[in-house]
Order: C-alpha cells, then sequence, then structure tokens
C-alpha cells in the first residue's frame, strides 16, 4: 500500500479545510482492506454530500475517499442520501442484544432507523478529547493551553470551511419554545421572516447575522478569508486587544480615528485603558484569577467566574473588521467553566464580519431599516457573493471539480441548507436543545453499551 497522505487530526489531506476528528491510521487500514464494496457504499454517502467532487473518478484513490469519510464529524440520515455506512465509521456501533432500540440510546436507535431522520454526529466528548471531560479550574487551564493541530494553519491559509448555521430562533427556542420574548413565537415549524432565520445580532450597529457552526461533513463551504483563531471569547477578546496594542505601538504618529473610536468603547465597557485592561484580562484567561478578583466588568455569575459575556461581542467584531480580518473563528465555543459541573463538550464556532455594502454606505439610512429589509439584505448579498458554496474537499492530486452554488435564499430555514442538496432535506430540522441530536458512539468499546449525550 503507498504512503497514506492522511494524519490524525490534521486537515493536510483536504484542500477545503480541517476537521476536528482523528482517527488512527491502523483504522484506515482495516477499513481498506474489507474491500471495493464498502468503498464503494463510502463513494455513494459522499457523492450525494459533495456534489462537485469527482468520486466516480478512479484517479481518486480509496485512501484518500476513506480517509476523508473516516473523519466526518456530521452525517445525514435521511431519504435523498444514499446511507450512511456506519458499519465503516465502528464495526462495534451495533453491540449484541441490542435489538429494536431496546437498551440502546438515542444514537444507536437514530443509526438504526429509529424515529429520528436529520442529523448524526461523533461524540463532541471524543472530537475535543484534549478539552473534555474537564470542571471548573480544569477546563479554564484546558482552554487556556487549547491549540488544536487541526487548527494551526487556519490563520496563515484562510480557506474553507463547512459550516452550519441555524435560524436564531430555533437556536435559542428548541422544541420546547424561546427562552425569551423575541422567540417565544418559535415554537415548531421553520421561521418565517428572514430576520428570525438570520442572528438577530444583525439589527445591532456593529453585530453580524452569520454566526455558523464549524461542522465538518455538511458539505456547505464557507471562505474564512483574513481570520483569527482563539478556543473562546475571554481568549478572543485577549487577542484582539494584544493585536491592537501592537498596532497602536508601531503606529503611534498614525493614529485612525477608527482605533480612537474603539478605544473609547474600551472604556465605556470596562472602565480602563487598554494596557491595564489586557493585563488583568490575561489573568482571567490562564485562570489566575475570576474576572471579579482581577476586576473584569461583565462577566457571567457577577463576575465569579473565568468567562465574559456577550456584551463584548459588538466591541469584538468592530475590532476584527479595524484590524482588517474577515472571521473570527471560536475553537471550542460553549464550553463554559462553572463549578460543581462537568464539563463534555463544545463546539467550532464562526462569525462573518463582512458588512452589507448598504451598511457601510449609509450607516444612518441603514440604521432606519427594518428587521426584515435588514435580513433580506444581507441574504441577498451573502447569495450573490456565494458566501456558501458546494466544493470539492479531495486532494490537488487529481483534477479539482468546479465549485458548485448554494441556493440557500429560497426560503427561511431553521437549518442553513441548498436547495437540491442532500441538507435541504434537514432545513426543518431544530436541536431539541443545544446539544440534543444524535451521537454516534464510534469509539465503544467492544461489547460495551454505547453512550451519547442527551
Amino acid at each position: 500500500m503507498r504512503n497514506l497522505p492522511w494524519k490524525p487530526n490534521s486537515g493536510a489531506f483536504s484542500r477545503v479545510g480541517p476537521t476536528i476528528v482523528s482517527r488512527h491510521e491502523s483504522q484506515l487500514r482495516a477499513l481498506l482492506a474489507r474491500g471495493k464494496g464498502i468503498m464503494q457504499r463510502i463513494r455513494s454517502y459522499l457523492q450525494a454530500v459533495y456534489p462537485a467532487a469527482r468520486l466516480k473518478d478512479d484517479t481518486l484513490p480509496d485512501s484518500d475517499v476513506a480517509a476523508f469519510f473516516l473523519t466526518r464529524f456530521w452525517f445525514y440520515h435521511v431519504p435523498s442520501a444514499p446511507s450512511v455506512p456506519f458499519d465503516a465509521l465502528s464495526p462495534h456501533l451495533f453491540p449484541h442484544g441490542c435489538k429494536g432500540g431496546h437498551g440502546c440510546r438515542r444514537a444507536v436507535q437514530c443509526a438504526q432507523g429509529g424515529a429520528l431522520r436529520g442529523m448524526l454526529h461523533i461524540s463532541r466528548r471524543l472530537a475535543h478529547r484534549e478539552l473534555v471531560p474537564c470542571s471548573w479550574v480544569g477546563c479554564v487551564h484546558n482552554l487556556s493551553r487549547y491549540r488544536p493541530a487541526w487548527a494551526s494553519g487556519l490563520e496563515a491559509q484562510g480557506g474553507y470551511v463547512e459550516v452550519s448555521h441555524f435560524s436564531y430562533a430555533a437556536f435559542q427556542a428548541g422544541l420546547n419554545g424561546g427562552r425569551w420574548q423575541p422567540w417565544t413565537r418559535q415554537k415548531e415549524g421553520p421561521p418565517h421572516l428572514w430576520s428570525d432565520a438570520l442572528d438577530w445580532q444583525l439589527q445591532a450597529k456593529d453585530g453580524s447575522g452569520w454566526w455558523y457552526l464549524f461542522t465538518p461533513g455538511s458539505g456547505l463551504f464557507y471562505h474564512l478569508g483574513a481570520v483569527i483563531v482563539a478556543p473562546s471569547k475571554t481568549a478572543m477578546l485577549m487577542r484582539l486587544l494584544e493585536r491592537l496594542a501592537t498596532r497602536l505601538e508601531r503606529h503611534a504618529r498614525a493614529r485612525t480615528r477608527g482605533f480612537d473610536e474603539l478605544l473609547v468603547k474600551l472604556r465605556k465597557l470596562t472602565g480602563r485603558e487598554l494596557q491595564d485592561f489586557l493585563e488583568r484580562l490575561r489573568t482571567v484567561e490562564s485562570g489566575a484569577k475570576t474576572c471579579a478578583e482581577a476586576g473584569v466588568p461583565r462577566c457571567y455569575s457577577e463576575g465569579v467566574q473565568y468567562t465574559i459575556m456577550d456584551d463584548y461581542d459588538e466591541f469584538m467584531l468592530s475590532l476584527g473588521r479595524a484590524l482588517g480580518l474577515d472571521s473570527l473563528f471560536y475553537t471550542a465555543s460553549f464550553l463554559r467553566p462553572l463549578p460543581n459541573y462537568v464539563a463534555a463538550a463544545a463546539e467550532g464556532e464562526i462569525v462573518d464580519l463582512r458588512q452589507p455594502e448598504a451598511a457601510l454606505r449609509d450607516p444612518a439610512a441603514w440604521a432606519a431599516l427594518s428587521p426584515e429589509a435588514k435580513a433580506k439584505a444581507s441574504l441577498a448579498e451573502a447569495q450573490a457573493r456565494g458566501a456558501i458554496s458546494l466544493r470539492d474537499p479531495f486532494p490537488s492530486g487529481g483534477p479539482e471539480g468546479a465549485p458548485l452554488p448554494c441556493n440557500f435564499s429560497v426560503e427561511p430555514t431553521n437549518r442553513l441548507s441548498c436547495k437540491g442538496h442532500v441538507s435541504w432535506d434537514v432545513r426543518d430540522r431544530i436541536f431539541e436543545d443545544r446539544f440534543g441530536e444524535c451521537e454516534i458512539p464510534v469509539d465503544a468499546p467492544r461489547g460495551a453499551a454505547p453512550a451519547c449525550a442527551e
């Protein structure tokens, strides 16, 4: 067998981005040894998810295809796609004695063709094993040290990553209805307005309507452009302020009005000057002090935590734009260190900083628009520039398939979906809760009952 181009936790084999899922070469070799039958099933499934790929081309080696499949995080379990070759993910997915779902957790029920037909995913606990499980200060230390190999080249190379986007109404509401007033109407079915489908933060002066989840396996690609990477909002704010401090030091005699305005905003948010606040924030990010101990305002639990609140979001987005960035990439969102609580999940999250031309051209006129008019303008511009596309994810060893457009502006949907693509089958799926969809327990020990997070 030739040398394999694939290494665990590396995006090197893919021209369009990284993956959080690690697999060992022994697993890959074992899968390839099973022959053409299972490889044909894998190719058939991947062709539905990646229609721009040339999976029927014999010049694309089975080793590349198998490695790519084994490192997907999300899988479509829907009528319009060939069945997911679950047995390729793990020969122990269905342990003996698991009949009709009895004694099985929901993940296996789904995989066996149970009631839910939607999206399944690899266990977040396994995908983020460098971080979780953890609790309290242990989580803070893990986050501070988190430099995943899969994200190592993103700032230098940018490129494409696979994403999902949920209507803000659906993401906040879940099946039980909204927790806050703007989303109480979103109890079932798709959103009726584009202003509900996009993130509500679009309505803020410096907000963004496009907060994506990083989801290798979705088949929907977003171009990062110039990007900065950090595990959490606390770390992201620290990194952005460090860049601002460096920029101001280098250009002390040519301070721009934009940077001066940001410094004013920072003082209003924190009551402190840049260097003073940055030093305090560093002690929080490292776990040396809680927010209250360090004098960092606007944190959860009145500062008796290490996590800054969303009050800083608009400031960070403005700062990112002023620094020439197109995207912010949080590699471990939703992992909030809490006392007396064991965290077992994290998510990659990406914010598109690109603003609609209308907002840049005439900010006053933009501010006067209705929420729906803003949402429609942002949507039309994102569709026109191809913000989401369907691409060939395989290495440059052969000819690259031409990218295909993603028509995601047909109607408001709960989940980002392309008309005519397999994702359209899950356009109205929403989370039972933020982490409530089915997990595939691919690493269950032989004979052990698989487990997944409810």
